[in-house]
C-alpha cells in the first residue's frame, strides 16, 4: 500500500496474472491502472521514489512459467510512474526473475537503486535502468534464492547487500547453501560468502533479517535453513556477526520429527519481552513458531506448537515470514504468522 497520487489516502497495489492493479480506498481503480505485463507477475510490486522527484514509482518483474514456450524463463523488469506510465528505458529484458525486488539508495545520491535476482546473477540497477558499476554478480553454480536484505551491517556508514544462495544438486543430500554479503560496488565484505555446514541450504522464502540484537552498532544477520534427507527435514536457525562469525548461543539445530522442523521462511524481529532488546521469531516447516533472545535463549512461553492448538493431524507449514508489531497500540509486540492450517498467533503470550 502507498499513497500514489498524494491525496492523503493509501492505494492498494495488487499483482495478478499479467496485470498490476492500483485500487483506491473505495475499491475503484486509480487512473492509469491496471498496467499489463508480458508474462505473469507473481511477486508483489515494490514502491518508492526512484528518481527523487517527489513522486512514487511502482517496480515489478514478470516471469514466463510456460515450459513449452519459446519464451520460457524470460523476464521483464518494469518501472511505472504513479499514474501508470513506463519510465524511460523500461521494461528491461532479463531471465528467471522470480524473486521479490528491493529498493534502496545504495550510493547515497538521493535516488533509489533496484536490486533483483535473475538466473544466477544479482543485479543492481540505477533508477534509469542502467546497471550499476560492479554489477551484476554471478554466483553460479549457486542461485540467489530470496529477497535481498540491505543495511549497514559493519556500521561504516555504507549499506551492504545480504542474500542467501542455493546450489540445487541432483540429490537432496548434496544441496548446498551459501550466504553472500556485498558492498554497493559489488565487492564481498571480509568473511563472506559463507557456506552452510553439512549440506544445509536455503528455501525460496529464507529472507535474511538484519537486526542489532546487542545494540552495539553493527547489525547481525538472522537466517533460517533446512536440509531434506528423505524422509526427514531438518534445519537450523543462525545469527551471524558482520564478520561471518556466529553470535554466542547460536545456531539452534533441529533433531527430531516432534521438535522443530526445517526453516523455510525468514525470521521476524521484535522486542517481545519489553527488555529493550530485539528477539528473533522463526516459523518452521511443520508446526512450530519459536522465539529466541539475542543470546540464543528461548523467550519465556515459546515455542508455540500449532498441532497443540489446532488440527492435531495436519502439519501447519509456515512458508511466509512472521510479522512483528504493536497492532493495538498497547505497548506490547504482537506476532502474526500464516500457515497451511490458517492459524494465527498472538506472540506476546504465545496464544492463538
Amino acid at each position: 500500500m502507498a499513497d500514489l497520487n498524494r491525496d492523503g489516502k493509501l492505494e492498494i497495489l495488487v499483482s495478478s496474472g499479467r496485470r498490476v492493479y492500483a485500487f483506491r480506498s473505495d475499491g475503484s481503480l486509480l487512473p492509469g491502472w491496471p498496467q499489463t505485463t508480458t508474462h505473469e507477475t507473481r511477486e508483489p510490486a515494490v514502491i518508492g521514489d526512484l528518481d527523487h522527484d517527489g513522486n512514487l514509482e511502482v517496480v515489478t518483474v514478470d516471469y514466463s512459467y510456460d515450459v513449452d514456450s519459446a519464451h520460457t524463463h524470460e523476464s521483464f523488469l518494469y518501472a511505472w510512474t504513479h499514474d501508470g506510465n513506463l519510465l524511460p528505458n523500461f521494461p528491461l529484458a532479463l531471465r528467471d526473475g522470480f524473486e521479490p525486488l528491493t529498493l534502496y539508495d545504495l550510493d547515497n545520491d538521493g535516488d533509489l537503486e533496484i536490486v533483483g535476482n535473475f538466473n544466477t546473477r544479482v543485479y543492481v540497477f540505477h533508477h534509469d535502468g542502467i546497471v550499476a558499476s560492479g554489477w551484476p554478480q554471478d554466483i553460479a553454480p549457486f542461485y540467489p534464492i530470496a529477497k535481498a536484505s540491505i543495511g549497514d551491517i559493519d556500521a561504516n556508514g555504507q549499506p551492504e547487500i545480504v542474500l542467501p544462495g542455493q546450489y540445487a544438486a541432483d540429490r537432496f543430500e548434496d544441496y548446498l547453501g551459501r550466504l553472500y554479503v556485498w558492498r554497493p560496488n559489488g565487492e564481498s565484505l571480509a568473511g563472506w560468502p559463507l557456506t552452510l555446514p553439512d549440506n544445509y541450504t536455503f528455501a525460496y522464502s529464507n529472507d535474511a533479517v538484519l537486526v542489532n540484537v546487542d545494540l552495539n552498532g553493527p547489525l547481525e544477520i538472522a537466517v533460517g535453513t533446512f536440509k531434506f534427507i528423505p524422509p526427514v527435514v531438518r534445519g537450523f536457525a543462525a545469527l551471524y556477526r558482520h564478520d561471518g562469525n556466529l553470535m554466542p548461543g547460536w545456531p539452534h539445530f533441529t533433531v527430531a520429527a516432534d521438535s522443530l522442523n526445517g526453516f523455510q521462511s525468514g525470521p521476524a524481529a521484535g522486542d517481545l519481552d519489553a527488555d529493550g532488546f530485539p528477539d528473533l521469531i522463526f516459523g518452521d516447516g511443520f508446526d512450530h513458531l519459536v522465539a529466541w533472545k539475542g543470546d540464543g535463549t528461548l523467550v519465556p512461553g515459546w515455542p508455540v506448537i500449532f498441532r497443540e492448538i489446532g488440527n492435531p493431524l495436519v502439519g501447519d507449514v509456515t512458508l511466509s515470514n512472521p510479522c512483528a508489531g504493536d497492532i493495538d497500540h498497547d505497548g506490547k509486540v504482537e506476532i502474526f504468522a500464516t500457515n497451511a492450517g490458517g492459524s494465527f498467533v498472538d506472540a506476546t503470550s504465545g496464544s492463538q
